[in-house]
Order: C-alpha cells, then sequence, then structure tokens
C-alpha cells in the first residue's frame, strides 16, 4: 500500500469519525428547545443547523466512495466517472451552503451588537432569505457550467489519485475556484468586523439576556474554528501555489478533515454552550 493511499484513507476515516460524532449531537440540537424557538421563523441559525446536516451527509458519501474506489471496490473506468463528478457538486454545493451560513450569522451579530434594543424578527428574516437567495447564486456561478457540460475526463483516473482535487473532474474548476476564494476573504472581513464590533460593544452596552451573550460567544468561537480548520489552510494553500508549491501533494485532502472538524466544532459548541444549558 504506497503512502498516498494510506494517508488518504486515513483523512477520509477521519472525515466520516467527524460526521459521525456531529449526527447525534445533530439530533439532540433539533429537538432542543433554543433551536425549535430559533426555528419557528426563517432565521440565520436555523439555515445553519440545516447546511450542517447537508455538509455532514456529503462530507460522508464523499469519503465513503474514495475510499470504495482506493479499495478497487469501484472500478477504475470511464463509466464510473460520473459518479464521482455528481458527489463532488453535492459536496461543493453543501460546502458553500455552509460557508454562507458562518457568513450570515456574523452579520446578524453585528447587527445585534450595534443595534442592541431594535427586535431581532425582522433582521433574522431579512437575513436569512437574503442568505438562501446568495447561497443559491453562488451555487450556481461554482457548479453550474460545469453541470451543463459534464465531467471532464473520459479516460481512467491516474494512479496515485485518490482525491477530487487531482481527479480532473470539472471543465470549469476556475468557477469553484473563484467562488470559494470570495467566499473565504467575506469570511476574514464579516468576520473581522465581528470581532472589532464584539469587543467595542459586548462590555459597554447591554446585549440583552444571557442567552443572547451566549449566542455571541458561540459564533466568536466558531469563527476562531473556522479561520484556524480551513480559511487560514486555503489561503495558504493559495498562497503556496503561486510560488510552485502544492500542499495536496504532501498533505492529500487535507481540505476535507478540516471541513469536518469545522462543522463538528461548530455542532458541539452550540449544544454544550447553548442547547444543553436551555
Amino acid at each position: 500500500m504506497s503512502s498516498f493511499l494510506t494517508l488518504a484513507l486515513t483523512q477520509y476515516i477521519i472525515a466520516i469519525v467527524f460526521a459521525a460524532v456531529t449526527l447525534p449531537h445533530l439530533i439532540l440540537i433539533y429537538s432542543s428547545k433554543v433551536y425549535k424557538k430559533y426555528c419557528k421563523e426563517p432565521s440565520p441559525m436555523g439555515v445553519l443547523f440545516i447546511a450542517v446536516a447537508g455538509i455532514a451527509a456529503s462530507c460522508t458519501l464523499l469519503s465513503t466512495t474514495w475510499i470504495a474506489f482506493s479499495l478497487k471496490f469501484i472500478p477504475n473506468v470511464p463509466e464510473k466517472l460520473p459518479i464521482f463528478f455528481f458527489i463532488g457538486v453535492f459536496h461543493i454545493s453543501m460546502h458553500i451552503f455552509f460557508i454562507t451560513a458562518n457568513l450570515a450569522l456574523y452579520v446578524l451579530r453585528i447587527y445585534i451588537l450595534l443595534f442592541p434594543l431594535r427586535p431581532m424578527r425582522r433582521a433574522n428574516k431579512l437575513v436569512a432569505c437574503v442568505e438562501v437567495a446568495f447561497a443559491l447564486t453562488a451555487v450556481s456561478i461554482a457548479v453550474g457550467p460545469s453541470l451543463m457540460q459534464g465531467p471532464s475526463r473520459t479516460t481512467p483516473i491516474q494512479e496515485d489519485c485518490f482525491a477530487m482535487n487531482c481527479a480532473g473532474m470539472f471543465n470549469r474548476r476556475q468557477y469553484v475556484s473563484s467562488v470559494i476564494f470570495t467566499l473565504s476573504v467575506g469570511i476574514l472581513l464579516l468576520g473581522a468586523a465581528f470581532l472589532v464590533s464584539y469587543f467595542k460593544y459586548t462590555k459597554s452596552i447591554n446585549i440583552g439576556k444571557t442567552e443572547t451573550l451566549r449566542m455571541t460567544k458561540f459564533v466568536r468561537y466558531s469563527l476562531y474554528f473556522r479561520i484556524i480548520l480551513e480559511t487560514g489552510p486555503y489561503m495558504a494553500d493559495l498562497i503556496a501555489h503561486e510560488v510552485g508549491f502544492k500542499i495536496g501533494t504532501y498533505l492529500g485532502a487535507y481540505g476535507l478533515v478540516g471541513c469536518s472538524m469545522d462543522f463538528c466544532a461548530s455542532t458541539l459548541l452550540f449544544y454544550y454552550m447553548i442547547a444543553k444549558k436551555r
């Protein structure tokens, strides 16, 4: 067994484990009073954990498929390539929804910190609706061109390739890269704006109930996890790629592992900080 195969199998198993840890906590969150309270009407928090369920499912499906391929359970023939293509499209779509849901959380928390006495109902609905519309638009831009043309490969996947990045499935991969890059920059900018608002206004104003304060802290901690586990490594990969060093060549599907750790951390944070204390 080659070192690349061993690394890939290890990373896919890790991603599945994090998804498996996330699932029971998601069920507990869905049944909690605080989640039902936020889901009585459209809200970014409600959309977030729908997106978490989607990204957990896509990570599990993607990992399971590539494990089966790596172990030769799925033959390396052109007829099987659409399986990887459509699963890749599903995963990219869910990933975009998950990132957008986090962006919406930062926007709403900034609003609450700046205008603590204003009612949240209208802001919740507006941010949630804009979030869903924005996510659908981003998904259409990212995967629409590739969907219209279908898988770009008509030959078997090369040896020592055990991940989507090196499989060359997408004709218009630049659209995916552009959308993810734009969203990552948005995470950094809105995240920075949220942190400035948090440290400037939290101690000087009364932001309401203890639950609201815990929710704001949850968003802050989840932002830290997102930057450390996903956005930071992604930006480092972009910079390294510009100087001719491909991190993925040595670290394999590290992005999938970071993504699974990110949504798992967000789920556990919400459950133990908010839902369980309700």
